[in-house]
């Protein structure tokens, strides 16, 4: 997974069900917590059955709070080709996810932080913008595109009906979601996951032809 133009990816996949209506309804990726401390934490057994079922769709482990080897030991046994760090990353433990054939490393910050301001975009393929706290549907508060030199997704808050407009209003590359498109924690929502990408595909056209 190289390609981040109208990238929208749905997260908080905790089921093979779901996984399969995330990837038909047309988004270019879906994410699994792996986080321990994360209430839409995916059992890693049920990550390693998504990975298997939908093939070469691009599954994302998500990964906070977590130490090196943890995080090497789970993308071995997941199967993953596509990780997103909520932490600081060594040089180390990307050039270990590089050596076992992850392609796409997600280095995830909250906006206006003082690890936002430093964050060093070297060894990572792009740049997940979150609000004040990961996974709290709390709204990010930007008042500017954010500059790197890789691509930025934003998250943080997005619903269905909010996506056009922060595509909009931001140059951003990808939008990312969770609890936007839940019935319940962890559950998905047929209805509000294809609002969500349709919505989503919609404002980056609008955007292009304008």
């Amino acid at each position: 997974m190289t390609d981040f133009a109208d990238f929208v990816k749905i997260c908080g996949v905790t089921s093979v069900s779901d996984a399969l209506l995330v990837s038909g309804a047309g988004a270019s990726a879906l994410g699994m917590v792996l986080a321990p401390v994360s209430k839409r934490r995916c059992d890693p057994s049920v990550a390693a059955a998504i990975v298997r079922e939908l093939g070469t769709f691009p599954c994302v482990g998500v990964f906070r709070g977590q130490r090196d080897d943890e995080i090497i030991s789970l993308v071995e046994t997941v199967g993953l080709r596509a990780v997103q760090l909520h932490d600081p990353a060594s040089a180390d433990l990307l050039s270990r996810l590089r050596a076992l054939h992850v392609d796409t490393i997600i280095r995830a910050v909250s906006y206006g932080t003082p690890e936002y301001d430093e964050l060093d975009t070297d060894g990572i393929d792009a740049v997940l913008v979150d609000g004040p706290e990961p996974g709290s549907g709390q709204s990010a508060t930007w008042v500017a595109t954010p500059s790197f030199c890789v691509p930025v997704i934003v998250a943080g808050g997005l619903t269905p009906e909010s996506v056009g407009t922060w595509i909009a209003k931001f140059d951003v590359d990808g939008v990312d979601v969770a609890s936007g498109t839940e019935a319940s924690f962890g559950v998905k929502d047929p209805d509000k996951v294809a609002s969500f990408v349709g919505n989503a595909r919609a404002a980056w056209h609008r955007k292009r032809i304008a």
